[in-house]
């Protein structure tokens, strides 16, 4: 019996966009050779001052473009335009600079049509190397698929940023129900996302590499306030789904693993950055919180955060 749902949904795919005129058109075509259509194109620009508005011109019959009056320096603002004029069921969010393979339209909607509880479903990511042939898998879900597991909300919190945006197709209704990006958080408004829609909803996971993600000079963890800004952020959304009055016994396994996890990373990024006297008061933070980890390989290797590879070399295979 044939799937009735198959061709029912809609999709809008979202692309923000700050002086990305160079990468752009490549974005543009890779969402215009998906399988499944999709039914809206969306370009905000957060009032690029490179050839943006140029390169879009041929396109502008198939694409909606919206070009912010300022810069607003945060893609949560580029975000929550798209998401506001958005019409179709599902919604995803590409980058400019990155790229969709042509089945992700098709295969992460088919998750949604067949599974009403799920309210996001993501994928695996290609990372590719600017003007190089070179594919990365990143696999910081694992290697298995998986629809509507019970911890997301816990592993989101504890464990950090496994879903990204580009992968990420999400009900228009589920941010309809729990509201736009939060504008507060500069880097981190995706990550806070996924947390609370994990909260409230079941997610699923596609163990293929969907999309390309576009390592260039230009990528966002390459600014300088980036690690700065994001330990407050991280914080912030800690503070925000974890509230505690302290650092105390009370803390839940959860707050425990969470906050024992964010203070390892800490220690790693100030051992990186050669600063001794905080990569100690971050590691002792963690150890205060676990004492008895100090036995294991994780707290006695506190750079691990850091050096662990999420990534393994592979070549690209027809998905």
């Amino acid at each position: 019996m044939p799937n009735l749902n198959k061709h029912m949904s809609t999709n809008t795919v979202i692309i923000p966009s700050y002086n990305q005129a160079q990468y752009i058109a490549n974005c543009i075509e890779s969402i215009s050779a998906q399988t499944k259509k999709a039914l809206q194109i969306i370009v905000v620009d957060d009032n690029s001052s490179d050839d943006t508005a140029k390169i879009i011109k041929p396109y502008l019959k198939k694409v909606t473009f919206i070009r912010h009056k300022k810069n607003y320096g945060s893609y949560a603002y580029t975000y929550n335009t798209g998401v506001r004029h958005a019409k179709g069921d599902y919604i995803i969010i590409v980058s400019a600079d990155d790229k969709l393979a042509p089945t992700i339209l098709e295969k992460e909607a088919a998750i949604l049509d067949q599974n009403p509880q799920i309210g996001l479903v993501y994928s695996q990511s290609f990372s590719v190397e600017d003007s190089k042939n070179i594919l990365k898998v990143h696999k910081s879900a694992g290697h298995k698929s998986y629809v509507g597991r019970p911890n997301d909300f816990e592993l989101l919190l504890t464990q950090g940023d496994f879903i990204s945006s580009i992968n990420a197709l999400v009900r228009r209704s589920v941010y309809q129900k729990l509201g736009l990006f939060d504008t507060k958080l500069r880097y981190m408004a995706d990550y806070e996302m996924w947390i609370r829609i994990a909260q409230q909803y079941k997610l699923a996971y596609i163990a293929k590499p969907l999309t390309y993600y576009t390592i260039h000079g230009n990528n966002l963890h390459l600014n300088s306030d980036f690690a700065k800004i994001t330990r407050k952020e991280f914080e912030y959304i800690l503070k925000k789904y974890l509230p505690k009055k302290d650092h105390g016994a009370d803390l839940t396994k959860t707050k425990q693993l969470a906050y024992y996890n964010f203070y390892l990373k800490l220690t790693a990024e100030a051992i990186l950055a050669s600063n001794s006297g905080q990569a100690i008061s971050f590691w002792l933070k963690a150890l205060k919180l676990k004492p008895y980890s100090i036995l294991t390989y994780k707290a006695l290797q506190p750079a691990y955060f850091a050096t662990r590879k999420f990534v393994s070399k592979k070549h690209p295979s027809k998905i």
